[in-house]
This record gives structure tokens, sequence and C-alpha cells, in this order.
């Protein structure tokens, strides 16, 4: 199906702090556009989300964030670039306190190519993203899955991160090879 589609959320607040008072509901949208032609496709999407909250001393913060990106399949290749801006973001793993200062501003990117032969899929990814001028973290992988059966995928992959902080001599390397299977039903 080609075309245009939008989704359009009025969610429940994420809480910035302890104290925080969140009044108005949170904002998301995601626009995306589909095409088919001949032996591929292309899909395109830009999605945005705001809150604002007021901190327990009385202070006022917005946070927002925008993504964007386009995905190309022909034959068995596919190439997906994306991105992301925020402030105030996604910058705390946890699950009840994704948002934050509005000061803390967060960009990155993905970059993924994949190729697809029968039941095996080869894919090949790098990724970076900035915390604030202060943090930049990198990943790089390689990927092979297997299809099986219907509902059972092998999966083996090997992945490279880099975490650099600006102004400091703390770094994180780590080389990490996985093997596992994705099960579904």
């Amino acid at each position: 199906m080609s075309g245009f589609k939008l989704a359009v959320g009025i969610m429940d607040p994420n809480k910035a702090g302890a104290g925080s008072s969140e009044d108005t509901p949170r904002l998301e949208a995601e626009l995306m556009y589909s095409a088919t032609m001949d032996d591929g496709s292309f899909k395109a999407w830009v999605s945005g989300v705001s809150q604002s909250s007021e901190l327990a001393d009385g202070t006022d913060t917005a946070q927002s964030g925008v993504g964007y990106g386009a995905n190309v399949k022909f034959g068995g290749f596919s190439l997906t670039a994306s991105g992301f801006s925020s402030e105030g973001l996604g910058h705390v793993a946890g699950l009840d306190t994704i948002v934050g200062d509005e000061n803390i501003e967060t960009d990155g990117h993905l970059v993924q190519a994949s190729y697809t032969m029968d039941a095996n899929r080869f894919v090949l990814s790098y990724g970076s993203s900035d915390v604030n001028d202060a943090q930049e973290s990198t990943n790089t992988g390689v990927a092979y899955f297997r299809t099986v059966r219907p509902g059972l995928i092998f999966v083996a992959e090997y992945n490279q991160t880099e975490i650099e902080y600006t102004g400091s001599k703390m770094a994180e390397d780590n080389d990490v090879f996985a093997i596992g299977a994705v099960v579904t039903f």
C-alpha cells in the first residue's frame, strides 16, 4: 500500500523528577510515506514528541524531540538511514525517568545495510549519538540471521561500541559477540 499515514497520540506525560508536576499530556506524532515499485519499495518518516513539566523547585521545563529516516529496498538489498535530535529526552536508562533537564541535548544517527538471500540475511550497521557535546557513543555492528523455520531465526552478531567523554580521560570500548535465536509465535 502506497501513500501517507499519520499517527497522533495524546499520552500520559513522563515524570521529569520525583517531585515534578506534569499537568498537560505528552503529544506524539509520526508522518510516514511509503511507495512500492518494481522489485522494491521506499519508506520515509518524520516524528515528534513534546511535553512540559514543572520541577519541584517551581522551574518550568520543556522536553521535545524529532526523529526522521528513510528506507529503500530493491532486490534483496535494504538500506536504512535515520536520526534524531532531542532536548531533555532519552538520556537516562530506565522506563520511569526518560525525561529530564531541557538543557540536555542529544543528537544521533543510524545507517544500516542488509542483503537477504533465501533464508539468510546479512546486516552491517553504524550509529552514533552525542550528548551535549560531552559524551559521544558509536556502535559498529555485523550480524547474520538464518530463518530455520517460520517463527525461529538463528542470530550471530558482533558489535563494537566506543564511548568517549569530552574533557575526560574516561572512555569505554566494548567488543561483543553474541549468538542466539529469535522465537515468535
